[in-house]
């Protein structure tokens, strides 16, 4: 029996997400179309436990530079491995990980809009696509998650809110129960 394979080098954020990309496409085209349709004329800066890389897209696809300060994009977003983690084993959902601080997203409403909707591209395409599993399991195997990605970081949770609060929260069918 031969020796199991050696684990990938270690990547780096821009080859992470390059990756990511070409395995959608590989593995559901019409995903990838969607993610293209959404992010071609937009430019964002990811960062990933401060390591940033800037993201466009051109003809050829995905275009992943290095993050030059000051740089003009159309949005940011932050998060950290295991904020990741957690999303990509279904312990948090992307809305809880933005009101608990996990990500953070600026950019005018059309870019935080786009970066959200990639992120929900690839996360629902994760469960279907083998190449995207791989990369998770390369992901998980580069660095440890800390065990993270779980408590609020908001100043108030749901069980903190006023009557007045959560009668309009109720109303407006923003409430989880």
């Amino acid at each position: 029996m031969s020796p199991d394979p050696s684990p990938p080098p270690h990547r780096t954020l821009g080859e992470y997400i390059a990756a990511l990309v070409q395995a959608l496409r590989a593995g559901d085209p019409g995903g990838y179309a969607r993610l293209a349709v959404l992010v071609a004329p937009f430019r964002g800066r990811v960062a990933l436990d401060g390591e940033a890389v800037v993201l466009s897209w051109a003809e050829a696809g995905l275009v992943v530079s290095a993050d030059a300060p000051g740089e003009p994009v159309d949005g940011t977003g932050a998060t950290d491995r295991a904020t990741v983690l957690a999303l990509l084993d279904g312990r948090m959902e992307v809305t809880d990980a933005l009101l608990d601080g996990h990500i953070e997203v600026r950019g005018a409403v059309d870019a935080v809009h786009r970066m959200l909707a990639a992120i929900e591209i690839l996360l629902d395409s994760s469960g279907r696509v083998p190449a995207l599993q791989d990369i998770a399991r390369d992901f998980r195997r580069d660095g440890s998650d800390g065990g993270g990605g779980g408590g609020r970081r908001t100043a108030f949770g749901p069980s903190e809110l006023r009557d007045a609060e959560r009668s309009l929260l109720s109303r407006l069918d923003l409430l989880d129960g």
